[in-house]
C-alpha cells in the first residue's frame, strides 16, 4: 500500500496566513498537493491544526480521504508525522507539506521504490544537506520511531531518521528526474508563488 500524508498544521508566520488554503489558479494550495498525489497513492491523510482549518480541506479537496491533528500544538513536524503515520495501517507513506504544490510525482515513485529494502528513504545532496520532505517511510518503524521521539521531547526529524534504517539517495540522481528540483520547493512567502502552477 502507498499512502500519503499532508502537514497541514503550521502557522505559516512568514507568509501571512494559512498556506493550505491559500488560493492558486482557482484552487486551493493543497489542493495541487493532493490532486498529484492521488495519482499514485492509495490513501492520503492530511494533518490539520484545529477543526475549522480540517472541514474548509475536506469540503475543497475530495482526494483527500481522512484528517487528522496534530496531537501537541505547535509541537513542529514530527508530531504531525505521527499523527499522520497513526492513521496508516501498513506499507511506505510519503510525506509532504502542504506548500508543495510543485513535486514532481516521479520523484515521489522513485522514492517508494528506494524504501523497499529500507525503513525510509531520503534525498541527500553530496555535503550531507538532507531534504526532510519528501520523504518516504514505512507505517511500524516510523510509528514506532516519531512516538519515542515525541516522549523524548525530541522535535527533530534528523534524529527520527537515526532511529530507523533509512536509504539516502543522492540528489544528483533525483535530477535526472526533476531536472530544476522543484519537488522541494515550498512556499514560505507570496514571492515564493510561480505563475503559471506547473
Amino acid at each position: 500500500m502507498r499512502s500519503a500524508v499532508i502537514l497541514a498544521g503550521g502557522n505559516s508566520t512568514r507568509f501571512g496566513s494559512d498556506k493550505a488554503l491559500h488560493k492558486l489558479n482557482d484552487k486551493i494550495m493543497i489542493r495541487h498537493v493532493a490532486e498529484k498525489l492521488s495519482k499514485i497513492t492509495d490513501k492520503i491523510v492530511t494533518v490539520s491544526k484545529d477543526e475549522a482549518q480540517g472541514e474548509i480541506i475536506m469540503t475543497k479537496v475530495p482526494e483527500i480521504d481522512e484528517i487528522t491533528y496534530d496531537p501537541i500544538k505547535d509541537y513542529g513536524p514530527v508530531a504531525g508525522i505521527f499523527a499522520g503515520l497513526q492513521t496508516i495501517d501498513h506499507g511506505k507513506t510519503v510525506i509532504v507539506g502542504c506548500d508543495m504544490p510543485y513535486l514532481n510525482t516521479e520523484v515521489i515513485k522513485h522514492l517508494y521504490q528506494e524504501a523497499e529494502e529500507y525503513d525510509a528513504s531520503v534525498v541527500k545532496t553530496i555535503d550531507g544537506h538532507i531534504e526532510f520532505l519528501p520523504t518516504v517511510i514505512k507505517a511500524n518503524p516510523g510509528q514506532k520511531a516519531t512516538k519515542k521521539a515525541l516522549r523524548e521531547a525530541d522535535r527533530r526529524i534528523l534524529n527520527v531518521l537515526e532511529r530507523i534504517k533509512v536509504n539516502y539517495i543522492d540528489l544528483d540522481i533525483i535530477k535526472q528526474i526533476d531536472p530544476d528540483l522543484k519537488t522541494f520547493k515550498d512556499i514560505n512567502q507570496i514571492e515564493d508563488i510561480e505563475k503559471p502552477m506547473c
